[in-house]
């Protein structure tokens, strides 16, 4: 009797567990915190279920060589903001600039999708948001600068700063771990 009962167990248990992982359920997820804004959240969801309705990779997302997403981290002043950096970090968070004079403070950073629902729970974290690619609509070199600027008006009167060598500082320029274009690539098309 007892030889009779055992394959329907087995049998039961087989296909209660094909089912289960041919499904990709809401339960299978961690719980995502709603603190997770501008399109995160939907990118957590399809990382965890990408067949969840709720779910959706945007196309805008900016991710660095090791698959972290942009996102600005905001505190909200319960922890000191370098020992939530360090918490961050502890997480695998890469972070790339901290503005400490925004609220109570801001943090650009690149996050680990499998942590953001750990980072979202830390105590001094007000809201983490998607930093989205940026969009633009120029051609290679960009003139508008002139007519917002009135400088056609002045270039029309024979100013046009022919002869004169100006410089440009930036701390930014070339430093992207992902560059669309190189600085190569900049001079050449003269941007």
């Amino acid at each position: 009797m007892r030889h009779r009962f055992f394959p329907r167990v087995c049998a039961t248990l087989a296909l209660s567990l094909s089912l289960c992982a041919t499904l990709t359920p809401a339960w299978a997820r961690p719980n995502i915190p709603d603190n997770l804004g501008a399109g995160l959240r939907a990118l957590v969801i399809y990382h965890y279920s990408p067949s969840d309705p709720e779910a959706a990779k945007p196309v805008r997302a900016q991710y660095d060589s090791s698959g972290r997403v942009l996102v600005e981290i905001y505190a909200n002043g319960k922890l000191p903001l370098a020992q939530l950096t360090a918490s961050l970090e502890s997480l695998g968070v890469k972070i790339s600039a901290v503005n400490s004079r925004y609220r109570s403070g801001a943090i650009s950073a690149y996050l680990p999708l499998e942590k953001a629902t750990l980072a979202a729970q830390l105590r001094g974290l007000s809201a983490i948001a998607l930093s989205p690619k940026p969009m633009t609509n120029v051609g290679l070199t960009t003139a508008q600068g002139a007519v917002v600027h009135k400088t056609d008006l002045v270039n029309a009167a024979g100013f046009t700063g022919t002869g004169i060598t100006v410089g440009l500082m930036s701390d930014s320029y070339n430093v992207s771990p992902n560059p669309y274009t190189t600085s190569s690539d900049d001079v050449a098309s003269g941007d």
